[in-house]
């Protein structure tokens, strides 16, 4: 720091190895590369992995979740949200709902039918008694 400028050595001029010098250069280079590939594949992973979610979780949904607030209470209302059906899920959606207004259809006829049985056996039972 006494010396004059142009005794000064820069510390460029101390390099005294320079394939050394250039070596250890290329290889944290060559690990600098390396961790930003790892990073940039780790980003990849879970940037994939939350499009998923989105896709499944927002954007699948009709009617999507929200919740509303009060201002002066702690009054909350919520909504459902509800999921997109595909064209089979909705088309097994309207079979199962056929099966059972035929079910309850058959139900109520199969009861209407034990009943009138029932009533002809008790009106044959009083006409018998009667007899």
């Amino acid at each position: 720091e006494k010396a004059s400028t142009l005794e000064k050595m820069d510390w460029r001029e101390f390099v005294v190895e320079y394939e050394l010098r250039d070596e250890l250069i290329a290889e944290g280079n060559k690990q600098v590369n390396a961790l930003k590939d790892e990073n940039r594949k780790s980003n990849l992973s879970c940037d994939l992995l939350a499009e998923r979610v989105r896709q499944l979780c927002w954007e699948g949904m009709t009617t999507h979740g929200i919740k509303i607030c009060a201002f002066d209470s702690s009054t909350s209302v919520s909504n459902y949200p509800t999921r997109a059906q595909s064209v089979d899920e909705l088309k097994k959606f309207k079979k199962v709902e056929f099966l059972r207004k035929v079910e309850k259809k058959e139900r109520m006829t199969r009861l209407a039918h034990e009943r009138s049985v029932m009533t002809q056996v008790a009106c044959d039972k009083a006409s018998a008694a009667t007899i």
